[in-house]
């Protein structure tokens, strides 16, 4: 169950062993959610193929799937603030370490933003105007 902007979110979690080849002491898992709607109909199903260590317990892989939205609200953000996806590169070198600078780009962001919020993570930050403008004035700052 998490929280959502909705309210909270509850699944039917369904966890598979795959029967490939993978690395020793290693299994491969499909872990199926459905969301729980009302009698008589049937909810969305989202699949996840897992690679995790043999006996991993159904809850972990529960939550890691749900940080995947974290990861990706990440990743978007990372490519408006960091240009994570403005590379024109010819190699795997370049785009390596093109990627490799932006995130490390972003980290340092992240921390300092952390740091001058006093500590609050970005979700618990609520500022008292969203606007570009009034955000300039208070500065000094040409609108």
């Amino acid at each position: 169950m998490w929280g959502g902007a909705r309210g909270e979110r509850v699944y039917d979690w369904q966890v598979v062993e795959l029967e490939l080849p993978v690395v020793e002491g290693w299994k491969r898992y499909l872990l199926v959610r459905r969301g729980k709607v009302e009698a008589g109909e049937e909810g969305e199903l989202r699949a996840h193929v897992c690679f995790a260590p043999r006996g991993v317990s159904v809850l972990r892989l529960v939550e890691v799937a749900g940080v995947r939205w974290t990861v990706e609200c990440c990743f978007a953000e990372s490519k408006s603030l960091v240009g994570l996806d403005e590379y024109e590169v010819q190699s795997y070198v370049g785009w390596y370490r093109h990627v490799t600078f932006a995130c490390l780009a972003y980290a340092l962001l992240s921390v300092l933003s952390c740091v001058s919020l006093g500590g609050k993570a970005m979700v618990q930050y609520e500022p008292l105007s969203g606007s570009l403008s009034v955000f300039k004035k208070k500065r000094g700052l040409r609108g």
